[in-house]
């Protein structure tokens, strides 16, 4: 939920009116960063979406993601690690969603994050990789 929900966002109304075979989540790093924090509100949307997607007309292969490794702030990182991303595996396991681990991906490579947040092109391809495998079923 957060500061800033997605569901507040111009573009959110128009994504319930879309065709897609495929959607991909990435929630959580933001989240964390937030002072009201509540990793069991954090859950109970981040599942609510996930079967709101999956109830849509085209019943589209939904994709959850473990955030990336904060290295930014280390604090934040560890309140990512153990609240956020073991609400995501409780949530995809809960509803059948593909889960695909970026925190372990990103993990030992700090250099792939200049700010500490954002990716560079190195890390981005290894990213895109990883999503390309989810989407095969590899």
């Amino acid at each position: 939920d957060g500061a800033y929900p997605w569901e507040r966002t111009a573009w959110a109304p128009g994504f319930w009116r879309t065709d897609e075979d495929v959607v991909i989540l990435m929630l959580g790093t933001n989240d964390v960063c937030d002072r009201a924090w509540d990793a069991e509100r954090f859950e109970a949307d981040y599942r609510e979406l996930v079967e709101r997607i999956q109830a849509k007309q085209e019943s589209p292969q939904v994709i959850v993601m473990l955030p990336p490794v904060l290295y930014a702030d280390p604090a934040l990182d560890a309140r990512l690690a153990d609240e956020a991303c073991p609400a995501i595996e409780r949530v995809a396991e809960q509803t059948g969603a593909q889960l695909v681990d970026l925190h372990a991906l990103t993990e030992g490579h700090p250099e792939w994050f200049p700010d500490g947040v954002h990716p560079n092109a190195e890390a981005q391809g290894a990213i895109a990789e990883c999503i390309c495998d989810a989407i095969a079923g590899r």
